[in-house]
């Protein structure tokens, strides 16, 4: 009896759909525009998951009717009536959608004046909950409002973020920044590393590198090496003999940012190994520095990869020779 009433349930729902699809072409061919459209799909997937979801729970309990049913039966009529109502209030208006003609006039029917949403209020509602009692769907009656919510806030964050990421006028001119300061963390001094050093120097004048040494000994090796290697980029040598390196580095990046207002731009030489398997023998202190840094303000990562066949690098007699 219960999978008869939900049956019909859901073909009359499957028959208001078909007459909203029906309206909405109609008005669409008359120059109706549709707003919401994100929002109307959000509302049509938890209808169909709350009638999904009711269903499953039915069979699952295995529900035989109940005074409860009853209750069901009776909301869900008063549900039926009420979408009968609202049709007659709008004929070929009436979709489950929104959909806004420029003739279009506010509807002043006495339904509409005692209820803002009627279709909402009215129909949708009563409809739910009716259909959960019916089919004795009490974790879907508490559970899926919940989720709705969640849902609705989902939506209303991308609606924020893209009304706070469009741009208002076409006629603002293009930001002009200034060169950024380039900061290249430089675990050893390699391939990879000068590869790096060379696309930082392209894109600022103001190039830091900075290593992280263990030892007195490794950190004087490490700056002669350097030097003996190139004068024309700068660089700073921390030491930290606890083996700590991603919090000597960051708090160096805060420094750097407290005596320079303009933007800081870490760039990272990161080895591309042949096979993706690979990739869990190599350290992965770029990947950490890079999600320590994603929140930062003011702050920009800009992954250098190298890869075994690259020949972006050249020496200073290889470039004059071209």
């Amino acid at each position: 009896l219960l999978l008869t009433l939900f049956i019909g349930a859901l073909l009359l729902r499957v028959g208001s759909v078909v007459v909203s699809m029906r309206h909405e072409k109609a008005l669409k061919a008359q120059g109706a525009r549709e707003y919401g459209r994100s929002t109307s799909h959000l509302l049509a997937a938890a209808h169909a998951l709350f009638y999904g979801g009711a269903l499953v729970e039915g069979l699952w309990r295995s529900t035989q009717p109940t005074r409860w049913t009853m209750v069901g039966l009776l909301l869900y009529g008063m549900s039926i009536i009420a979408l009968v109502l609202v049709w007659r209030a709008l004929h070929g208006l009436w979709t489950v959608k929104l959909l806004i003609a420029s003739d279009h006039r506010l509807n002043q029917s006495a339904l509409f004046r005692w209820v803002r949403h009627p279709n909402y209020f009215l129909n949708i509602i009563p409809e739910l909950v009716g259909l959960a009692l019916i089919m004795g769907a009490w974790m879907v009656l508490v559970v899926m409002p919940v989720l709705v919510m969640l849902l609705y806030r989902i939506n209303s964050h991308y609606a924020a973020v893209s009304d706070a990421l469009t741009l208002e006028s076409l006629d603002e001119p293009l930001p002009v920044f200034k060169p950024p300061v380039v900061l290249i963390p430089v675990a050893r001094l390699d391939r990879s590393a000068v590869q790096a050093v060379a696309f930082a120097r392209s894109i600022s004048p103001t190039v830091r590198a900075v290593h992280i040494a263990m030892t007195a000994e490794s950190a004087e090796q490490f700056r002669v090496r350097w030097i003996r290697w190139t004068r024309d980029v700068p660089l700073d040598v921390i030491e930290s003999p606890y083996r700590s390196l991603l919090q000597p580095l960051l708090r160096y990046i805060e420094r750097v940012d407290e005596r320079d207002d303009r933007p800081i731009t870490i760039v990272l030489a990161e080895f591309v190994p042949r096979n993706p398997w690979e990739f869990i023998l190599h350290s992965q202190t770029a990947l950490r520095l890079k999600l320590a840094l994603l929140f930062r303000p003011n702050t920009i990562v800009i992954d250098v990869p190298y890869h075994f066949k690259d020949t972006g690098h050249m020496s200073q007699k290889e470039d004059d020779s071209v």
